[in-house]
């Protein structure tokens, strides 16, 4: 399971979105708030699926996720989300019950790293 000390030191690509749009903060700051809205509701449903022992839905959610977890430089989230995408594939339910019961807290510092990059 993901601790707090490991989220304290959150894995983030500042330059992510600049390399993808260019330096444009207006427009980083609407994927950002797409992003965010879009993962809260991903979150939610991994969370749920997780302790339905739907590893289906795990896979496919934490798929998406993964991939616009790095499109906007969350690195521990997008690594978070590959290895409960790849649990899930095997078959695993006890390293994806693992890895979901982080999920909430890796989150809560990508979202806190977003919004204080634009205060």
């Amino acid at each position: 399971m993901i601790t707090k000390a490991q989220v304290a030191d959150i894995v983030w690509d500042d330059k992510a979105l600049t390399r993808m749009v260019g330096n444009n903060p207006a427009m980083h700051r609407r994927l950002f708030d797409k992003f965010l809205h879009g993962s809260e509701e991903f979150v939610a449903i991994i969370i749920s699926a997780a302790a339905e022992k739907n590893l289906a839905i795990v896979a496919e959610v934490a798929h998406k996720m993964k991939s616009s977890a790095r499109t906007v430089g969350a690195l521990q989230l997008g690594e978070l989300c590959e290895q409960l995408e790849t649990s899930a594939k095997s078959g695993d339910v006890d390293s994806v019950i693992l890895h979901a019961a982080g999920l909430e807290l890796v989150f809560a510092a990508v979202e806190a790293k977003i919004r204080g990059s634009f205060e």
